[in-house]
């Protein structure tokens, strides 16, 4: 059992990012909300914002929020003091923004130790990119309507969630909200990108899940390319993270390309513009929604993704993802299994895209406040036309 646990603690130590391309997602999302998603937005400094938000230094701000005090909310589409930019574009890019180094690190003694929870072993490390983990991923408590999925370590929270993402998509909404009231709208709508990113992690059911195949933990002694207990840890952590990958990476290649089945769903759904929604009561509902399709994923997982043929303990799965294995698995984008897989990212994409679009209306008076700023040249022609 002690070396069970401590295969779990590890599992997900390269884990902490899902979709490969946040903003392709969220775009996809705001195409059904037509052109009052692609409003322009007037520019502020970050140093005029934290001064009408009562901050005296970015270093207060970032320890106000918990996120690595070293963060800086640096300008990704050459924005301007003063100039407009699109809304559909803030609200793409910085969707990806907390996967920029915001929850990294956070435990140190330097940062945020006491928010460390001893579950978040089971998510990621303490150090590097997974510290990020504990964040970007929610588990449910224990489920009757799947039982195997939801199990979980340690086994004391087992009828628990685990997980912060509720927790840090309501906290940026709440932010995104008093920057628009202080007069910000720019950093409202990308607040608001930056509470959607946590949604959509948890739509991925590699963040609502421990392990979506149960089978991961016995491949290493059945199959020939396991070694058994020998670095047994290590074998099961790069089996996961080979197939995590695989599964994001894939539909990020693809919307890349401009394959259009999952804009189309994202923008399926058109939300009700009188929906609102909490945002971590969002979170949880998406991953108690990803979780029971936890299984799926990594069956069809199984059956589309070239086997790993290195021994287990050695295997690089960035490295065996070269570009001969995206030749094989591009050779048989249109197999009826593959179909299988679009259709289970689609469903997942379709709520999703309604959650965006909830998120987006709610966020009240941010219409009202950059009517006056004529229209600016954005990625919406590109994305939803």
């Amino acid at each position: 059992m002690g070396q069970l646990a401590i295969t779990f603690i590890l599992l997900f130590s390269s884990m902490g990012h899902a979709w490969s391309n946040h903003y392709l997602v969220t775009q996809g999302a705001l195409c059904a909300l037509g052109e009052s998603a692609n409003v322009a937005i007037p520019v502020t400094s970050f140093s005029a914002l934290i001064k009408d938000l009562g901050k005296s230094t970015p270093v207060e701000f970032n320890k106000d929020l918990k996120i690595h005090t070293r963060y800086t909310f640096e300008f990704k589409l050459n924005e301007r003091e003063g100039q407009a930019v699109s809304a559909f574009d803030v609200l793409g890019i910085y969707s990806d923004e907390p996967d920029w180094g915001m929850d990294q690190d956070i435990y140190e003694t330097d940062q945020y130790p006491e928010l460390w929870k001893d579950e978040y072993g089971f998510m990621g490390g303490r150090r590097g990119f997974s510290s990020q983990g504990p964040r970007h991923m929610y588990y449910p408590e224990w489920s009757v309507s799947a039982p195997v999925a939801s199990l979980k370590l340690p086994a004391n929270k087992i009828f628990q969630p685990s997980g912060a993402a509720p927790e840090r998509a309501q906290v940026f909404y709440e932010l995104s909200q008093a920057a628009l009231a202080a007069g910000h709208p720019y950093w409202a709508v990308r607040f608001l990108a930056n509470a959607l990113h946590y949604v959509e992690d948890v739509t991925q059911p590699y963040h609502a899940v421990q392990t979506p195949s149960k089978s991961y933990v016995v491949m290493p002694f059945y199959k020939a390319e396991g070694r058994g207990f020998k670095n047994y840890v290590i074998q099961v952590q790069n089996i996961v993270s080979y197939y995590h990958f695989a599964f994001e990476d894939f539909i990020g290649r693809l919307m890349k390309d401009g394959r259009k089945d999952f804009y189309l769903a994202l923008s399926s759904i058109r939300a009700e513009s009188s929906q609102t929604e909490r945002l971590d009561l969002m979170v949880i509902r998406h991953a108690k929604l990803a979780m029971k399709r936890g299984a799926e994923a990594a069956s069809l997982s199984f059956v589309n993704f070239p086997k790993i043929k290195d021994p287990y303990d050695t295997f690089d799965p960035k490295v065996f993802m070269d570009a001969t294995w995206w030749e094989r698995v591009l050779s048989q984008a249109n197999s009826s299994t593959m179909n299988q897989y679009y259709a289970l990212v689609s469903d997942l994409f379709k709520t999703l895209g309604a959650s965006i679009q909830i998120s987006v209306n709610q966020s009240a008076g941010l219409h009202s406040a950059v009517r006056t700023f004529a229209p600016v040249p954005s990625m919406y022609q590109k994305i939803c036309q």
